[in-house]
């Protein structure tokens, strides 16, 4: 799994959610916040502009935005924080589920970006979140330092019956985020039915 030349990043980022969320909303960003390094924002009654100053102040360059639908986190909005203070909307990663491994602590100050790909869909993927985490990449990553590992691979469980109602669906570009320790121990699993970058 470890590959010296895969890329190495040191987030800046928040995570906040929409103003709806739900019991397992709260459970996804805690354990996205741990595995990125990144801190939580509570949406409360904040506008968006209101958390773009907050992650600005906190000296933080990204926000990702996570949407609810019918009890489970369904859309990741990924913004940039433009020099003023305000966002840009980077672009939005369309969830089929989640999976979290409830047992693990922890929290990660690094992450490095691997994939496994061979479709156009999963190279998007991997794409929109190299663009993504590019201006946080690192060069000289220290000893000892906490690390985990985001791999982006096929949508192998495809075959699954329920899948195949999205096969005709042409926004159907379908992969895989795993979320892995040091061990490969899947920390978080993401299936993602498609992703979008602005121009």
């Amino acid at each position: 799994m470890s590959n010296d030349f895969s890329p190495v990043y040191r987030p800046k980022i928040v995570i906040t959610t929409s103003r709806r969320k739900s019991p397992l909303t709260n459970t996804f960003i805690k354990a996205l916040s741990s595995v990125l390094g990144a801190f939580i924002i509570r949406r409360g009654t904040s506008n968006l502009d209101e958390i773009a100053l907050n992650a600005k102040e906190a000296e933080c360059g990204g926000i990702i935005i996570v949407y609810t639908r019918m009890g489970n986190p369904s859309v990741l909005t990924f913004l940039k924080i433009t020099e003023n203070g305000y966002y840009k909307l980077f672009g939005r990663m369309f969830l089929l589920g989640v999976h979290i491994n409830r047992t693990f602590r922890g929290h990660y100050e690094y992450i490095r970006l691997l994939k496994k790909c061979s479709s156009k869909a999963c190279e998007k993927t991997y794409d929109f979140l190299r663009n993504f985490f590019s201006g946080w990449e690192i060069e000289d990553v220290p000893e000892n330092y906490k690390l985990s590992n985001i791999l982006v691979k096929e949508l192998e469980e495809y075959r699954e019956s329920w899948l195949r109602k999205f096969a005709d669906n042409p926004k159907f570009s379908p992969s895989t985020i795993e979320i892995l320790d040091h061990k490969s121990n899947i920390l978080i699993r993401l299936r993602v039915h498609h992703v979008w970058i602005s121009e």
